[in-house]
């Protein structure tokens, strides 16, 4: 009963997502963006956690290809992400904030819609939050988020595939590492090349 979980992760060619997490930095070319882009437009919604919307202050729409722009979900648990942002701002898809349970009430704005979520050990629950989107009607939902978003969906046990871009450049002093392994339980579905980056899809618990 939950939404399809795929998770995208850039890379470079030893691991590191970026230099830190209070860094924005592009990794892979044009093909890899496009490609991203086009998995953007398969699916109901796009996932990040605060840091990156604040960082990054991306519109998360579908742009490089034709289709139509996936809801836009954030985390950001005490409510306290600026309305200049342009997932506030730009009117180009809906958005849908997940925040405290225990702070605060559903509720909806000109800008978004937010989303009471339950939480675990402080931060929000994976589990509640997958069930709240399959409430909404979203049945595959896309994480771009960064490294505590990734691992938290990742130490759940809830992402069901993955799309790991690798770049076969290197980051001087990086130390924001991509914390998902592909491990035996991890099947690999396709590998291609996006110009001069590596694409892998892998999917989890896939039976041999």
């Amino acid at each position: 009963g939950m939404p399809w979980v795929i998770a995208k992760v850039a890379q470079t060619s030893d691991g590191y997502m970026g230099i830190d997490s209070h860094t924005s930095i592009w990794l892979t070319g044009k093909e890899a963006i496009k490609h991203t882009h086009l998995l953007r437009s398969q699916v109901d919604a796009i996932l990040i956690g605060r840091q990156t919307a604040q960082i990054d202050n991306p519109s998360l729409t579908v742009r490089e290809v034709h289709g139509n722009n996936p809801k836009r979900i954030i985390l950001d648990t005490n409510r306290i992400l600026p309305f200049n942002l342009n997932i506030f701002q730009d009117h180009e898809a809906e958005t849908i904030v997940l925040c405290s349970e225990s702070r605060f009430n559903r509720s909806r704005t000109n800008a978004c819609q937010y989303i009471p979520v339950k939480e675990e050990n402080g931060k929000l629950s994976i589990e509640h939050i997958l069930n709240l989107l399959a409430a909404e009607g979203i049945i595959s939902v896309l994480v771009e988020g960064g490294q505590e978003v990734l691992q938290s969906f990742s130490s759940s046990d809830l992402i069901d595939q993955i799309y790991i871009y690798t770049t076969a450049d290197r980051l001087d002093n990086a130390s924001l590492e991509n914390p998902i392994q592909l491990s035996s339980e991890w099947k690999v579905i396709d590998e291609v090349y996006l110009g001069k980056d590596q694409l892998i899809i892998a999917e989890n618990g896939v039976a041999c």
